[in-house]
């Protein structure tokens, strides 16, 4: 686990489950959305669903950008599109495996201006 320390007294620990769980709740929506749009989805729960071999799992870098936006929130700072594979993702936990530790970075990168 990582943390980092503000004051004698004071750790913070990285949200890395929070992010993850937001990361994969706005995939899970960009999914359905995607879905929907496309005339893919299960009218009876609203879930995504694969129809045959037309639908892509890709995950592209206009919808990371979204995602990130709500990643924002829950760290408290501005995300750089730079950190976003060009092209976007070809699956959920490529993405997830692919932009964890670079947030983490970015965190503990602000972290430490903040205490100073």
């Amino acid at each position: 686990m990582s943390e980092v320390i503000l004051a004698k007294e004071q750790v913070v620990t990285f949200p890395a489950v929070e992010i993850e769980q937001c990361l994969r709740n706005e995939l899970a929506q960009a999914a359905e959305d995607k879905a929907v749009i496309y005339g893919r989805s299960d009218s009876a729960g609203g879930e995504a669903r694969r129809r045959g071999p037309s639908f892509q799992h890709e995950i592209d870098s206009l919808v990371v950008i979204e995602i990130l936006c709500a990643i924002e929130e829950v760290v408290g700072f501005e995300i750089p599109d730079s950190i976003v594979c060009a092209g976007g993702y070809g699956m959920p936990d490529q993405l997830v495996t692919d932009l964890m530790p670079k947030i983490e970075s970015l965190w503990h990168k602000r972290s430490k201006r903040v205490r100073k």
